[in-house]
């Protein structure tokens, strides 16, 4: 199904960056960046002066100059636009876009002790609004609409205004308390079809107006994909069933998979994620070898695996484009692997 392409050495786990329907890859340096499978692309970007890629959405690349503190913007044709400041997301860009903006972490004239969060129309790329760069309990985790973010910390998690008002805010250990027997820790939280679902051992649905508690779930969907949560449930360390919750229908769907899975000597773990209704895995516990994979659920069979090297060590960040897998290993080597 996907057979290993190349290997480069020396990849940081927060440098790389792909776009995904043209399986380009970008590798942020101290020698400016290195691009790969575009050439176009490339030829373009070294014409800056040391350049960064700070964000890639569907439709554009933007790549910022260190040297000056603008930014280009492209697309897969060309440059678009120049703009005088610096944007920049740490986490999943989906988290960050409504229909229409971009929230982005912004720095001007190159003064990055001041960071700013900004409110930018995707089209023309002006800058609507600013906010102060510290916002909520610990900056910004999720966009909820375009005057709303999620922010959460070890002890709590609520609803904010870009003002900084407090809608509101779940303590941790009392949901936990009411719901399990977990530890404290931090709740992954999922926007999926305009419901809110904090996963913490267990799955809780929101409304996203009050914070309440609209449903609980056995399950920890951990991946979304369209209307669909994914996740696997375990007895110790097996894994032993993948849930498929429609978050439109609040219907479950529930495949046995211990079976396969040890079958192929494969204990996956918790993370996952979903890409056109397929399920992409790692194990970095079991066995004394790291692996990744995929299960089809429509098959209810592994359709592919991969077992590392011992000396790569454990698995970190997995990326999926269109026709590749970018897996990067603990010893800072980033497996590309390319569909037959």
């Amino acid at each position: 199904m996907f057979n290993l392409l190349s290997k480069l050495e020396g990849v940081k786990e927060s440098s790389f960056k792909i776009e995904e329907q043209s399986n380009t890859l970008f590798i942020n340096n101290q020698h400016g960046v290195k691009i790969i499978n575009n050439a176009p692309l490339k030829k373009q970007i070294e014409t800056i002066q040391d350049p960064i890629v700070t964000v890639i959405t569907d439709d554009n690349i933007c790549v910022s100059s260190k040297a000056t503190g603008q930014t280009k913007i492209f697309n897969l044709n060309g440059a678009i636009q120049s703009v005088d400041y610096l944007a920049t997301v740490n986490l999943d860009i989906k988290n960050f876009l409504t229909e229409s903006y971009l929230f982005a972490y912004t720095y001007f004239q190159l003064d990055f002790s001041k960071k700013y969060i900004s409110k930018i129309e995707r089209n023309s790329f002006k800058i609507i609004s600013k906010f102060p760069g510290e916002l909520g309990l610990n900056g910004i985790l999720l966009v909820w609409d375009e005057n709303h973010f999620i922010s959460r910390n070890q002890e709590k998690f609520g609803l904010f205004t870009f003002e900084n008002i407090c809608v509101w805010e779940i303590y941790v250990k009392d949901l936990v308390t009411a719901k399990s027997e977990l530890e404290l820790g931090t709740p992954s939280i999922i926007k999926i079809v305009g419901k809110l679902f904090v996963e913490y051992g267990k799955t809780f649905r929101l409304n996203p107006a009050n914070g309440n508690i609209e449903e609980t779930y056995d399950v920890p969907f951990t991946a979304s994909e369209n209307e669909f949560l994914y996740g696997f449930q375990y007895k110790d360390i097996e894994v032993t069933q993948l849930a498929v919750l429609n978050a439109k229908t609040n219907e479950i769907k529930i495949i046995d998979i211990q079976k396969e899975f040890k079958k192929h000597d494969i204990y996956p773990d918790w993370r996952i994620q979903v890409k056109d209704g397929m399920i992409y895995f790692s194990q970095n516990m079991g066995s004394n070898e790291a692996k990744i994979g995929i299960f089809d659920p429509n098959q209810e069979k592994i359709a592919w695996k991969h077992i590392f090297e011992k000396k790569n060590g454990m698995v970190g960040t997995i990326k999926i484009s269109k026709d590749r897998i970018f897996a990067l290993t603990q010893d800072q080597t980033l497996h590309i692997f390319e569909r037959e």
